[in-house]
């Protein structure tokens, strides 16, 4: 009885014991892969795998070794101590804040671990992202002055930027998505010199608006002389045509009648031309 008591404890504790050391290897074998990311497999005996995990819980030999990479938008940013220094034509130097956001392709992460070694992707970001970032930004800026850096040619170099990024980038299997220059910020002596170019186009601007206004206030000026000149003449061309009207109304027979009419009235009456000479009855 004894002995069969032995066995029996003696085989519940090696089940057990497998039952943990079970447990403890699926511990080991399990590997989660957060929502936006993709796994990849780099087995040590075997080399890379071909397929990669997609998010969620899965069993991988602890001989195995896998490597998170984006597949979802991830956005950087370079501000503060970490912004760019960058040179312009003139020789001067500026800062410029930045931000870019990208998202590394499905079909290709196994051939970007295989290009960076198994580096993560902060590891990428910080490295061989930013290094080729910094020379696109320095081969365009080169061609640009300090004013147009930070005037009206920023538009123009932030696209100039973009499309050279995109396209490096893209040839290692990370896809650039957006990037903007959030801040640049010159020297204070180009500082000073760009305020008082501003300051100066400003001013010229207020005269050229002065002018134009001038010039809206001595057209009108013109416009009511101008109506008061044709009205006075419409004026006096009205009394000339009445006149003249007039002038073609007076017949000699109208003047015999009017003569006729005031002799009957007022006694001798002399007609000359449109006015009656009333004399003393002859």
């Amino acid at each position: 009885m004894k002995n069969n008591r032995g066995l029996f404890i003696g085989g519940a504790t090696v089940v057990g014991l497998a039952v943990i050391g079970t447990l403890i290897y699926l511990l080991l074998c399990l590997t989660t892969i957060a929502p936006g990311y993709v796994g990849v497999v780099y087995d040590r005996s075997g080399g890379l795998e071909k397929e990669t995990l997609p998010p969620g819980w899965h069993l991988v030999s602890p001989t195995k070794k896998v490597t998170e990479y984006p597949i979802s938008t991830e956005t950087v940013h370079y501000e503060g101590d970490k912004a760019f220094s960058i040179a312009t034509k003139d020789g001067k130097v500026v800062k410029a804040e930045l931000m870019y956001s990208y998202h590394m392709d499905e079909k290709r992460i196994p051939d970007v671990f295989a290009k960076f070694r198994g580096r993560t992707d902060s590891e990428i970001e910080s490295t061989y992202m930013k290094d080729r970032l910094s020379a696109m930004i320095q081969e365009i800026t080169s061609n640009y002055g300090v004013l147009e850096v930070y005037g009206d040619k920023r538009g123009e170099i932030n696209n100039k930027v973009f499309e050279s990024f995109r396209k490096d980038l893209d040839a290692v299997g990370i896809e650039i998505e957006t990037f903007n220059f959030s801040k640049i910020e010159p020297d204070a002596e180009s500082l000073k010199a760009i305020q008082s170019l501003v300051d100066s186009q400003l001013k010229l601007e207020q005269l050229r608006i002065e002018k134009d206004q001038a010039q809206v206030t001595a057209e009108k000026q013109l416009v009511v002389a101008n109506g008061n000149a044709n009205a006075k003449i419409a004026e006096a061309q009205g009394e000339a045509k009445a006149n003249a009207a007039l002038q073609q109304s007076i017949t000699p027979e109208l003047l015999k009648k009017m003569e006729m009419e005031a002799r009957l009235k007022w006694g001798w009456v002399t007609i000359q031309g449109a006015q009656a000479v009333v004399t003393e009855n002859k």
